[in-house]
């Protein structure tokens, strides 16, 4: 039996990418030092994705603007609108991309863990297919919170099993996972 937790603990791990250092430390309420470089890591990584594609798409524009106004062609209006257009979802892509980067950076100052006990579910969440615009993928649902985990992690999952997953509470990112027996959730299972 204790083989078999071993081996489960072991594919939550590789899937999630977590250590046993990791996991203690999480246990006692803290990021571990690996854990923020990683967080820091993928927040600068997002940030610069967001602004390559703002700065690409914006270069787009300016470039159709000069190009419109220069040429003193009659679609001007066409183009003001579409760069109007334009302007907004960058903005939106910017708003998102620094509303993200500072929940992460919250996180990561303070540097505490919280956690949550339920069972795995699955659920239809929008928008990650290409197919249809759905995919079913599982979720951590545990009354009020609700925690997204990665794509393609189901595997790692054994249904009905309870669960305690560490997440940053800010941002939302979860740190590692430990299965946990029915006696040590003390009936808290969503």
């Amino acid at each position: 039996m204790n083989d078999k937790v071993d081996a489960a603990q072991r594919r939550l791990m590789s899937n999630f990418d977590f250590t046993h250092t990791d996991l203690d430390a999480n246990r006692h309420g803290y990021m571990s030092k690996g854990q923020r470089f990683k967080l820091r890591w993928k927040s600068r990584l997002g940030v610069a994705i967001y602004t390559l594609i703002a700065l690409l798409f914006g270069g787009l524009a300016c470039y159709l603007f000069l190009s419109i106004w220069l040429t003193g062609s009659s679609n001007g209006q066409l183009v003001t609108v579409g760069l109007t257009c334009l302007a907004v979802y960058l903005t939106v892509i910017a708003f998102g991309s620094t509303l993200r980067a500072w929940q992460v950076r919250r996180d990561l100052r303070k540097g505490l863990v919280s956690s949550v006990i339920g069972q795995i579910v699955q659920a239809f969440v929008p928008g990650r297919s290409r197919l249809n615009g759905f995919a079913t993928e599982r979720i951590l649902y545990c009354p009020p919170i609700s925690l997204e985990l990665p794509f393609g992690a189901v595997n790692a999952f054994q249904e009905g099993k309870v669960y305690r997953i560490y997440f940053a509470p800010y941002s939302k990112v979860v740190l590692s996972i430990d299965g946990i027996s029915e006696n040590e959730s003390g009936g808290q299972v969503g």
